[in-house]
């Protein structure tokens, strides 16, 4: 009896990796690397300069509503940026707002707790659920004390943190910071209140200007840019990647006139964003079993080139040769192999074809051997000179034609 040789199939591995014209190699099925076209509009819109209306706007928009979309509020109908500027309206015809740009910038804070702010959500960075329940974090709250400040005639900027946000007024006498999430958040170093309540509030400690390593200064439409990283974080918890990547795109394009802009090191830069959403919806068609769509994702490259894609393409095609190996489909195998040569890491490469071989030798043997173990002489010779055609130097194949001459002698 001849034995038959064990086939080895390579070990199936997944990588789960960590947001422009759209690749001409896509797939239909796959998502589009287009940000939403409003977002290029605005990008150009802040190179001119960005009025308060324009920012009340664009962080509607980055929130996913619609600025002048109607909602109901107590009964009535009006659009978000009719209560923004009824906001405006109000603090502006305020007779108690008055004084130096401190004083009008300390009053805004009283003045948003007093009509917007009720309760603080360490996730609730859209400017819509604000205006409509009161619910706020740093980058919501900041961005409506920008809007108001703004309309005032008040410089103000933002400020950034490894894992927060507040603003900094521009006064006549200098800088002062604005911790966005607190009633006593104005110049907070002068406020024994806000150090007694900030950081069982809010779970963050506020970094002084004397920190100046610990937070950066962004601008203001940097700022907004940042209620995309909630929902980004929010639709990924939920396994919804590609929405994730929408927005990634979205929040490039609209910081797309920075040209040469670098960014803190605080500040997750866009490209970068995108490029990590790209990998992660890779990842889950690898997750999915998705390998061909995987292969044709990795066009993204050209637009985003990252080092990852190397190991990415690797498991994809390791991944489907596994499954044409399991189906015998050698051709097939071969062929994509090929296709992908100059993608994927020499090593890898080698070891996939080195074993292809191996396996397609030892289903050749295998043959040879159930027709050898039939006693079907003729048959196994004729198996095994096809084989030799195929691996001429196999030392297994030629040993099998040995003994099949030999049965027949």
């Amino acid at each position: 009896m001849i034995n038959q040789v064990k086939k080895y199939l390579p070990l199936i591995f997944l990588i789960i990796l960590i947001c422009r014209p759209a690749s001409p190699i896509f797939s239909q099925n796959l998502p589009s690397l287009d940000p939403d076209p409003q977002a290029l509009q605005y990008s150009a819109q802040a190179q001119r300069g960005l009025s308060w209306e324009n920012i009340a706007e664009i962080s509607l928009w980055a929130s996913g509503a619609n600025p002048y979309g109607t909602v109901q509020i107590a009964g009535r109908s009006s659009t978000y940026m009719e209560i923004i500027t009824a906001g405006v309206n109000e603090l502006l015809n305020d007779t108690a707002f008055r004084g130096s740009s401190a004083e009008k910038g300390e009053y805004i804070l009283e003045f948003m707790f007093r009509k917007y702010l009720r309760r603080y959500s360490f996730v609730q960075t859209k400017m819509d659920t604000l205006l409509v329940s009161g619910t706020y974090n740093c980058v919501s709250s900041g961005v409506l004390y920008l809007i108001l400040a703004s309309a005032a005639g008040l410089n103000a900027e933002a400020v950034i943190t490894s894992d927060h946000a507040f603003v900094r007024l521009i006064t006549e006498n200098g800088v002062i910071d604005v911790e966005t999430t607190s009633p006593y958040g104005f110049d907070p170093d002068t406020r024994r209140e806000f150090h007694d309540e900030f950081g069982r509030l809010t779970g963050y400690s506020y970094v002084s200007a004397r920190n100046y390593r610990d937070r950066a200064d962004i601008s203001r439409l940097e700022l907004v840019s940042l209620i995309f990283n909630n929902r980004i974080a929010e639709l990924e918890s939920n396994g919804r990647f590609e929405e994730a990547l929408a927005l990634a795109l979205n929040r490039e394009a609209l910081l797309s006139h920075n040209t040469g802009r670098v960014y803190p090191v605080l500040f997750i830069d866009p490209r970068a964003m995108v490029t990590d959403r790209i990998f992660n919806y890779g990842s889950l068609l690898l997750r999915q079993g998705k390998e061909n769509e995987a292969l044709l994702w990795a066009g993204a490259a050209d637009r985003y080139p990252d080092p990852r894609w190397l190991e990415f393409i690797d498991v994809a095609v390791n991944n489907l040769v596994a499954k044409m190996m399991r189906s015998n489909d050698y051709d097939a195998a071969r062929l994509l192999l090929a296709e992908n040569r100059y993608r994927m890491s020499s090593d890898v490469y080698r070891q996939l074809g080195s074993l292809l071989d191996s396996n397609r030798v030892a289903d050749l043997h295998n043959a040879f051997a159930a027709a050898y173990n039939r006693r079907d002489y003729l048959s196994a010779k004729e198996i095994i000179d096809r084989a030799l055609e195929e691996f001429p130097d196999n030392r297994q194949l030629l040993a099998d034609r040995e003994i099949a001459e030999r049965a027949l002698q």
